[in-house]
């Protein structure tokens, strides 16, 4: 009976650390995902800001910039109106990371919708080991914002 319980209970430790890696990639890529979604929902809320836009702001003249980067190994994201930070702004959660092209890119939206004048429009956020990647994108005429793999 004794020889049972212990094959019994080693063939359930086998299964436990079979499983551990599965479960920490579906974590990673649960929190990746959910970063993606937090960045679509602020790029869609500066669309919004931009079309209810009030001229009276100083220096507005450019828009609505919105501007997504690393900062001290996080990814942060703000939002200006002419020179002055404005909501939404944030920190996506740890373990997530901005692949880009060296700078800072920044999306522009004017009151009429369009995001012409950006030279970026989509941001790839990928997870801490790199093995799972999603594409957060901007339309440039219709404004949609998707997420894509990547």
């Amino acid at each position: 009976m004794l020889l049972l319980e212990c094959l019994l209970a080693a063939s359930l430790l086998a299964l436990m650390v079979s499983a551990w890696p599965a479960a920490v990639s579906w974590h990673e890529e649960y929190v990746l995902y959910l970063a993606a979604k937090e960045l679509q929902m602020a790029i869609r809320e500066a669309q919004v800001q931009a079309k209810n836009d009030d001229v009276h702001y100083r220096g507005a003249a450019e828009g609505v910039i919105f501007r997504c980067f690393m900062r001290n190994g996080r990814v942060r994201y703000e939002t200006y109106r002419g020179v002055e930070r404005t909501h939404p702004s944030g920190n996506l959660p740890c373990g997530v990371s901005l692949s880009g092209n060296g700078t800072a890119p920044k999306m522009v939206f004017c009151r009429d919708g369009f995001a012409g004048r950006s030279r970026i429009y989509s941001y790839r956020l990928t997870s801490g080991g790199g093995k799972h990647a999603l594409v957060v994108v901007c339309a440039m005429y219709t404004g949609r914002v998707q997420i894509r793999r990547g």
